[in-house]
């Protein structure tokens, strides 16, 4: 299959008019790059076989959702290239309403992690695995905690088209001004690397996996219910997967009762009706 770099340029200069986000179009435009790889030495022109032939090969390599992930590019480029007929069905998955024991992290566990980060002096990934718990932001959307957020108590997050305001716990604010005060950080985000950028996945990937190359938690997911905005009391509950074989933190957090709007701004029913569930 022969595609010019000019008809690529062309497709991610569509993806940019479709307002895509960065890191989006940089996934699209790696899937594409993968599927024009595998079909490089396929005789023109481009059947539908040769797309399903792709689609099993990533089954055969690739957990389901990756897959789906995978081909919803290839099949928007094929809808760009007008070779719609290509096209191909994304594979049908059951959404689990289970969770494995082995996949629970308990709260000692998620102090252990936060206490390794400590051991070895790493200020800013304690600080950051702390900030996404008590915020239930994504690794992405840390260039979005600064100094200003801090001291005002919210920050204001924007992530596809979307914004949503997310509450800093005054004991976080605290903790974030004093690194930023250590760190002579005078405005700005709060987390950067070395060289003054944002920390972005990558970075804090990195760092996890180092710190805790160790230990057996790779991704880890937290949901963090209180059951009446009244009551100090919380229920924490940690799942952790593999992914991509590299440390990263993502947390869920919603308040109760459901109809209030989650402290991160998302929904988070399955964490409330989880728990409901099990008090049955």
């Amino acid at each position: 299959m022969s595609i010019t770099e000019e008809t690529l340029q062309r497709y991610k200069l569509r993806l940019i008019e479709q307002e895509k986000s960065t890191h989006t179009i940089e996934k699209y435009m790696r899937d594409i790059h993968s599927f024009i790889t595998f079909l490089a030495d396929s005789e023109p022109p481009l059947s539908k076989l040769q797309v399903i032939t792709y689609k099993e090969a990533l089954k055969a390599r690739y957990a389901i959702s990756s897959v789906n992930s995978m081909l919803i590019p290839v099949n928007d480029f094929l809808r760009f290239l007008g070779l719609e007929q290509c096209c191909v069905r994304l594979v049908k998955c059951q959404r689990r309403i289970f969770k494995e024991a082995n996949r629970e992290l308990t709260k000692e566990e998620y102090i252990r992690l936060l206490n390794a980060a400590q051991k070895d002096h790493d200020d800013r990934l304690y600080l950051l695995i702390k900030t996404i718990c008590a915020t239930g932001i994504r690794i992405s959307e840390l260039p979005y905690i600064t100094l200003e957020a801090a001291k005002r108590g919210h920050a204001m997050i924007y992530c596809k088209n979307k914004q949503r305001c997310i509450l800093l716990p005054q004991k976080i604010c605290r903790e974030l001004t004093d690194y930023a005060k250590a760190h002579d950080i005078t405005a700005g985000y709060i987390f950067r690397t070395k060289s003054g950028r944002p920390v972005d996945r990558s970075n804090a990937w990195h760092a996890m996996k180092r710190r805790f190359r160790k230990t057996r938690y790779f991704r880890i997911t937290c949901a963090i219910c209180l059951p009446e905005p009244s009551t100090i009391q919380k229920k924490i509950s940690f799942v952790w997967r593999t992914f991509w074989d590299t440390a990263a933190l993502i947390l869920l957090a919603s308040i109760q009762p459901p109809a209030a709007p989650s402290a991160c701004g998302r929904s988070t029913n399955w964490a409330y009706n989880r728990q409901h569930r099990s008090e049955r």
